[in-house]
């Protein structure tokens, strides 16, 4: 297991990019204690002092063919929630990349392919006593506040990259697809989800083929969406 661990990073998966092209192997983690630049999906900063949170990426080189990769962010969301589960706390995925806990988010990640690689960016929040208030309908939590127990961030970065390798190892992505489904954040309740185009309500009732998320509207048609964002409607 190739691990490249530094003290501070500007962006981890940027670092990881940048070994991805130099030949790093399949599954090298690449972790910081600080990280300068910390970004999510849509581009909002994350920062987390050090020590108190695992960020890190992954470099893969899925034997799936390039038509799967979507799945790659759900993998890596099944892969933490089994760590959580290990760890006795109860996870759900909210599709397609955040991890909740009791309501809360708890991580989140980030995935970014090109011709070399999928690079698959963590970042949790592990030994924070107390979190700022954001404005968000989902509030945030960390290990510790969940457990009263720490963690180590690079022994844990080692614990997930074995459990997302092996689940990368199934000849197919379809082999995990109800696994993932079972995972997944508010499948029993009405949600709003929204497109680029439009804002669409209806129930959770499975996945396409390529990890979109299949929804059974109020007329009892079902379709198939890549959302932008997903919500429960209280």
């Amino acid at each position: 297991m190739d691990i490249h661990w530094y003290e501070s990073l500007s962006s981890t998966n940027d670092e990881a990019k940048r070994l991805a092209k130099e030949g790093a192997a399949h599954g090298s983690i690449i972790g910081a204690d600080f990280q300068e630049r910390g970004r999510g999906r849509t581009g909002k900063s994350w920062i987390c002092e050090k020590g108190e949170g695992l960020m890190c990426s992954i470099i893969l080189r899925p034997q799936w063919d390039k038509k799967y990769w979507g799945w790659i962010a759900l993998t890596a969301g099944l892969a933490l929630s089994e760590l959580l589960q290990r760890d006795c706390l109860r996870s759900v995925i909210k599709w397609p990349n955040d991890i909740l806990v009791n309501g809360k988010k708890i991580a989140g990640i980030l995935t970014e392919a090109d011709e070399e690689a999928v690079i698959v960016g963590i970042g949790m929040n592990l030994n924070m006593q107390t979190l700022p208030e954001v404005e968000s309908e989902i509030k945030p939590t960390s290990f510790f506040i969940e457990t009263g127990c720490t963690l180590d961030s690079r022994s844990y970065a080692r614990s997930l990259q074995q459990q997302l390798v092996q689940l990368l190892s199934a000849d197919s992505p379809l082999l995990i697809r109800s696994t993932i489904f079972h995972k997944l954040a508010w499948k029993d309740t009405i949600i709003s989800l929204t497109t680029k185009a439009d804002t669409y309500t209806g129930k959770i009732t499975g996945l396409g083929d390529f990890g979109q998320l299949l929804l059974e509207t109020e007329s009892g048609e079902q379709e198939i969406y890549d959302a932008y964002n997903i919500r429960p409607i209280t």
